[in-house]
Parts: structure tokens; C-alpha cells; sequence
């Protein structure tokens, strides 16, 4: 045999005690994604009002320290602007949007015409509109969270005044109003976007957004018979907090812009459960509108909206569970210990130049419930969460708003504990930063509705004015986390 042939035979044979080869795809090329360029959106929201009222006499009738007022509400939004991407993970832009709103509440002007007939009138802020800026991160590159800020303008309509029993303020054919104003101020805020990739094209984005700003202060001058300056000049300084939800179309006229690798997920490396018990710790900000009646007259009850603003501080624990490398749910419970304050109107005077007011504080509250998440990725949970809360506001002496003296001491204002409900929404990531494996972060948003409570307050030295409160809470809290993780069955790993 020829040395050919025996090397061929060799090679063959070789061949055959060898593992049939595989053959695969050569992997994906990383997706591309840019967040470059102009949208146009629109949207709804919800806000709260607190402002600072005071007044001030231009004929000896009526002077104040002030009281806390309130309103409430929903409005539209449409906003357009221009995002840039520097690199894989920063995103900024500029932008402008035009809220159309229906925020409003009865205000107390702590001015009256009888001891049971205090003045004031339905306030509404009808429309705002802001100019800003924003600077974000991409979770991933579908994913983008941001602060923002920039300056803002404010239009609160006229009052037209009544007695705050609903009768005429002066009688019948004495038309009293106080001048609309527009306002100028600053605003913060922060918020999450992500891409749609249900809807047709390729531009559709939701995001959500918390917003709090802070206005000037403005003075409108009392007018009778519509036209004539009377009596006395309102101070009203209006902090206003909101939360808004957009849906937007991004495009670019320029063509296609630079496009970046999807940032790399370093979890894939690293499997991750969110499965586990958790304690916290944090604080945060809130507004509290509290609808209050006074009943000292009862076939002429009084009401009003009146306000308190303020920070409070936040323990809580909790249990997760991972159902899926997406879907994460739980058990949560919190305490706040607040100082969420302001000063009303009892809407009770001695006389119709010496209103009587009282503190308003929420000292504290508690809350139980449950959260439902979705992970944008591994290490990125958004929720959102509800259940059963109650909460206490403080009883407080009660004094002149002229002169901070009560008539007769141990004039006061009960405290009362309310129940009810709450929903929020929020964001949580991991932090890989901090030493240990369990550490965590999240910011949410949250609204409560609380039961109306009934009450008898001391005035004059006497148990006799008959006292309604229900308020409303909304919030917006950050906490830092340790979560006590057990290894659950399923890993973030996607």
C-alpha cells in the first residue's frame, strides 16, 4: 500500500472517532438605540395647594397673622422639548410644557362680618406653565430616570367672596371679589421614562413625574361692587405639589443620530433574588389639605380648606417575594413620625375683627398594605403599592390670629385620628456602592384619603363649637433598605 493510501486511511479513520461538529448563530449584534431628539407630548396629573394667607387693613377693619389654606385637583398637561444623549448611560434636555387645571378649594380669608359669618370664596389655580431643564440616567437603554428644574408661572382666578355659610358676604346686590393674580416661581422635580414598544412606530415613550413649586407672593386688593377697593389687601403665597403622567412621541428631523451599544447589564454575570425580608429607614415631604366645617351655627355650617406642609421621618419593613425575572410582589408597613404643619381658621371670631385659629398638626401616621413591581432590570424594581392607614393630628390651643392670645386659657382645638386609605407608586434599585450585598434605594409617591372625624372645640372658655375634619395627604418619601435575602427560587437573570 502506497504511502498515500495509508495516510488517507489513517485520516479517515481519525475522522470518524471524532464528535460531529455543532454549528451555531454567530450572536447578535448588541442592539443600537439612541435618545436623541425633539418629542411632543401629553398627559394628566393630580396637585395639592398650600398658601399662606394673610391680610392686611387699608380702613381699620380687619388685620391677621395669617392662616394655612388649601386646594386640590386634577389637570391636563402638553409639553414639547429636546433630549441630547452624551453617552451610553447620560441623558439631558430641555423643555417646556402648558398644565390646563381644575386645582381648587375653599379659602378662608380670616375676615368676617359676624362672629358665625367669616368671609371667603372658591380659589382656583386654572393654569400653570414651565420652561426647564432635565439630566437623567438610563437604567438600561429603554430606561431613563431624571430631576428636573427650571422656572414656572401660575394663574389663580378671582375670588368671588361670600360668608363661608354660603350667604351673601355684604347681602344681596353687593358683589365682593378679590383680584385674580399671576404668580412666578421655581420648581424641582423627578421622575422615570421608559419606551413603548407595544404601540406602532418607533417614538412612543410613558414617563411619570413628581413636581414640587414654590411661587411668590402676591397681594390683590378686596373689590365691592366689582370695581371699588375695600377694606383689605390679601397676601397669598402658594406652594404647589404635583404628579403627572405623559405619554410622548420623540423624533428627529436630522436623520438618524449616533446610536450607543445597550449598556452592558453586569447582573448577567452576577444572578440576583429579590426575595427577602427588608427594614428602612428615610424621610420625606408632604401637603395636607384638611376639609373643615364649623357647625357653632348649625342651620348655617361653615367650611373651608385649610393647609399644612411639612417633612417628616420614616421607618418600615417588609417582605418580597419574586415570583418571575420580572414580576416581584409583597408586604409592606411604615411609620411616620411628621411635623406637617400649618395655621387655620376655626371660622369662628369674638368679634369681626378678631378671627380665632388654631395649629394644624400631623404629628404622625401609620400604613399596612402591599406592593406589586415589574423589573426593568435586574437590579431596578418599579412598584406600585396601596392598603390602610391612619393618622394623627394634634390638638392645639386656641388664640387670635390678631394677637397669638387665647380669650380664656385652655381654649383649644382636640386632636382627632382618622383612617383611611392610600396608593402610591415608586421606584427601587440596588446599590452595589455600599459594603454588603442587601442595601437598597427607593423614592415613591404617595396619596391618602382619610375619614372625616367630629369634634367639640373650647372657645370662649366653653365646650361649644361643634368641629368636622377630613383630610387629605400626599407625599413624596426616600428610603435606604437592607434587604435579608434567603436565596429565593428565582434569580434576576435575564
Amino acid at each position: 500500500m502506497s504511502t498515500a493510501a495509508v495516510l488517507a486511511t489513517v485520516s479517515f479513520a481519525h475522522a470518524a472517532d471524532l464528535p460531529s461538529r455543532v454549528y451555531t448563530k454567530a450572536p447578535a449584534a448588541a442592539p443600537t438605540y439612541s435618545w436623541t431628539g425633539f418629542y411632543v407630548g401629553g398627559g394628566f396629573g393630580y396637585g395639592m395647594v398650600n398658601e399662606e394667607t394673610s391680610a392686611a387693613t387699608t380702613a381699620g377693619f380687619l388685620a391677621n397673622n395669617g392662616v394655612n389654606n388649601a386646594a386640590k385637583g386634577w389637570f391636563g398637561t402638553v409639553s414639547a422639548g429636546y433630549d441630547y444623549q452624551f453617552t451610553d448611560r447620560i441623558v439631558a434636555g430641555v423643555f417646556g410644557n402648558y398644565d390646563f387645571s381644575d386645582i381648587k378649594g375653599t379659602y378662608s380669608l380670616a375676615n368676617a362680618v359676624g362672629i358665625l359669618s367669616p368671609l371667603g370664596g372658591e380659589e382656583k389655580l386654572s393654569s400653570t406653565w414651565a420652561v426647564g431643564a432635565r439630566l437623567g440616567w438610563l437604567f438600561d437603554e429603554k430606561t431613563l430616570t431624571y430631576v428636573s428644574g427650571g422656572y414656572t408661572q401660575a394663574r389663580f382666578d378671582a375670588i368671588n367672596i361670600t360668608q363661608l355659610n354660603g350667604l351673601p358676604a355684604f347681602g344681596i346686590g353687593v358683589p365682593v371679589a378679590l383680584g385674580s393674580r399671576t404668580l412666578d416661581g421655581w420648581f424641582l422635580g423627578t421622575g422615570i421614562e421608559t419606551k413603548l414598544d407595544f404601540l406602532p412606530g418607533d417614538g412612543w415613550f410613558a414617563r411619570t413625574e413628581y413636581r414640587y413649586a414654590r411661587y411668590d407672593g402676591a397681594t390683590a386688593q378686596q373689590l365691592a361692587l366689582g370695581v371699588i377697593p375695600f377694606n383689605a389687601r390679601v397676601t397669598m403665597r402658594p406652594d404647589v405639589q404635583t404628579v403627572r403622567t405623559e405619554l410622548t412621541y420623540k423624533f428627529n428631523p436630522f436623520g438618524a443620530p449616533k446610536t450607543y451599544a445597550a449598556p452592558v447589564r453586569s447582573s448577567a454575570s452576577a444572578p440576583m433574588s429579590w426575595t427577602g425580608i427588608y427594614i428602612s429607614g428615610g424621610g420625606g415631604y408632604g401637603l395636607a389639605n384638611v376639609a373643615q366645617s364649623n357647625f357653632g351655627f348649625p342651620a348655617f355650617p361653615t367650611h373651608a380648606n385649610m393647609g399644612a406642609k411639612g417633612a417628616f421621618g420614616i421607618i418600615s419593613g417588609g417582605v418580597d417575594y419574586q415570583f418571575s425575572n420580572r414580576i416581584v410582589a409583597g408586604v409592606l408597613a411604615n411609620y411616620d413620625f411628621a411635623n406637617i404643619h400649618g395655621t387655620a381658621d376655626t371660622l369662628f371670631y369674638r368679634n369681626p375683627t378678631d378671627p380665632i385659629g388654631a395649629a394644624t398638626k400631623l404629628s404622625s401616621s401609620w400604613a399596612v398594605g402591599a406592593r406589586a413591581g415589574w423589573l426593568i432590570t435586574p437590579k431596578t424594581l418599579t412598584y406600585i403599592n396601596g392598603g390602610y392607614t391612619e393618622a394623627k393630628f394634634d390638638s392645639s390651643l386656641a388664640a387670635s390670629l390678631l394677637t397669638g392670645l387665647p380669650a380664656v386659657p385652655g381654649d383649644n382645638v382636640p386632636g382627632h385620628t382618622h383612617k383611611g386609605w392610600f396608593l402610591g407608586s415608586g421606584v427601587e434599585t440596588k446599590l452595589d456602592l455600599l459594603p454588603g450585598n442587601g442595601w437598597f434605594l427607593r423614592s415613591e409617591y404617595r396619596y391618602a384619603g382619610y375619614d372625616s372625624v367630629n369634634t367639640v372645640a373650647t372657645l370662649d372658655g366653653a365646650p361649644v363649637v361643634a368641629m368636622s375634619f377630613k383630610p387629605t395627604v400626599q407625599t413624596v418619601r426616600t428610603e435606604l433598605s437592607y434587604k435579608f435575602n434567603w436565596d429565593g427560587p428565582v434569580a434576576a437573570k435575564y
